[in-house]
């Protein structure tokens, strides 16, 4: 059987490229996912990357990986590379299951061929099967997300579509058509950008409402910040697919939104375009968490995402480019009022920040990027705030991920030379 472990899967404009690092003789000593039992539970399903940020709190932590280090036992690597024979349009995210069970979702809305769901071999990348996504002609082409839930079924948004997926055939099982808003007067639709599981693991997801619009792809965000379109947000049960409950948002939500629970409760984190928002699902009932936010930015544009850091939900401002530097703020789940703020990019021209960022607990820091500023940084967490611990230059293009143990780390980044 194939370690996830052994190899790191890349996507590079539609093709699926394995990686493998490799050294004379070498004998890797790290059994991190070769011991991993993968198998169903009550939130993702146990693999090494069931999800693209790794858990409903948006870390962006793989503790369960190998670094490429220590695969090989050696810091000078040589790179193999395999490129899948099939081609595969606009790919978005890759995941995985059990050992051998690789999945690659790509392709948006409104493109004629639509979204789409694939099975590959994680040896050979042979395509084993791939499930079109079909939705109405004219829907915005943004991107949508496919995950494994703990139930062990492939789940995948594209548009308002949400459906459910035989891993081992690639059947459709159940689909949903989520809201859109019916004073959406351009006729375009939502595109739910993402979605996260409760402790229970009902289906938490969230739109974006374009409007009326010309422009397609991430320039239609442009569009829903100045339409000012509320969006929607939803729970779903993942067994029967049925809408569970749904409500309006005070505003446009443009990035992802991350979900924790505490106290027994369940609390949705929603990143407004001028404010962080809360909701919390008890007793079957979405409901603003008005005693808690909402808490502003304090400069900048809409935040990319959520994550959990301890016990703070930590975000970064200008998904659409700024000229206002990036601001990346923390806030305490259990006191709203304490905030922390730091512009770990400051005296540039430009800010753009598509993807957001890692969150380590374990080490109380956090990894952040700015693909205008071509700029990565490492920021600790302390008592009294946040502080800058280093950054480098490096254009990060997407979304970043923490691999390794806690004691040695090392990030995994999509990347270009400018």
């Amino acid at each position: 059987m194939v370690s996830i472990k052994q190899f790191a899967c890349l996507v590079f404009g539609g093709l699926v490229v394995l990686l493998t690092g490799t050294r004379a003789n070498a004998q890797s000593t790290c059994t991190r996912s070769d011991t991993l039992p993968t198998g169903t539970s009550p939130t993702w399903y146990v693999s090494v990357a069931s999800s693209e940020h790794a858990d409903s709190q948006r870390t962006q932590v793989f503790g369960r990986t190998c670094t490429l280090t220590e695969v090989t036992q050696s810091k000078r690597l040589r790179i193999r590379v395999r490129q899948a024979p099939g081609t595969y349009p606009a790919i978005y995210n890759v995941v995985t299951r059990n050992r051998n069970e690789l999945y690659v979702f790509g392709g948006n809305a409104g493109q004629s061929s639509g979204a789409y769901v694939a099975r590959l071999d994680p040896e050979t990348l042979v395509e084993l099967w791939r499930t079109p996504l079909r939705v109405s002609a004219g829907q915005w082409s943004y991107l949508g997300v496919m995950a494994v839930h703990g139930n062990g079924f492939l789940y995948a948004v594209t548009s308002n579509l949400l459906v459910k997926l035989n891993p081992t055939t690639g059947a459709i099982l159940a689909s949903l058509a989520l809201p859109q808003l019916p004073a959406d007067k351009g006729g375009t639709g939502a595109a739910y950008n993402g979605f996260v599981v409760t402790a229970d693991g009902l289906i938490v997801t969230k739109s974006i409402e374009r409007g009326p619009c010309t422009a397609d792809g991430p320039q239609g965000l442009f569009c829903a910040i100045d339409n000012r379109l509320p969006s929607t947000l939803a729970v779903v049960d993942p067994g029967t697919l049925r809408l569970l409950a749904a409500t309006t948002l005070s505003e446009p939500s443009l990035g992802r939104l991350m979900s924790e629970k505490h106290d027994g409760i369940d609390y949705i984190y929603i990143p407004g375009v001028s404010a962080l928002t809360r909701y919390t699902w008890v007793n079957n009932t979405l409901a603003l968490d008005s005693g808690w936010g909402p808490v502003g930015y304090d400069g900048g544009t809409s935040p990319s995402g959520l994550g959990l850091l301890g016990s703070f939900v930590v975000g970064q401002t200008n998904i659409v480019p700024s000229v206002t530097p990036t601001r990346v703020f923390a806030v305490n789940i259990f006191d709203g009022s304490q905030v922390y703020h730091l512009q770990p990019f400051v005296g540039l021209s430009s800010s753009w920040v598509p993807s957001k960022g890692v969150f380590d607990t374990v080490n109380s820091r956090l990894y952040v990027q700015d693909t205008a500023a071509a700029q990565v940084a490492a920021i600790d967490l302390t008592p009294t705030g946040l502080q800058l611990a280093w950054k480098v230059e490096n254009r990060a293009t997407g979304f970043m991920a923490l691999l390794g143990p806690s004691s040695a780390r090392q990030i995994s980044m999509p990347a270009f030379s400018a």
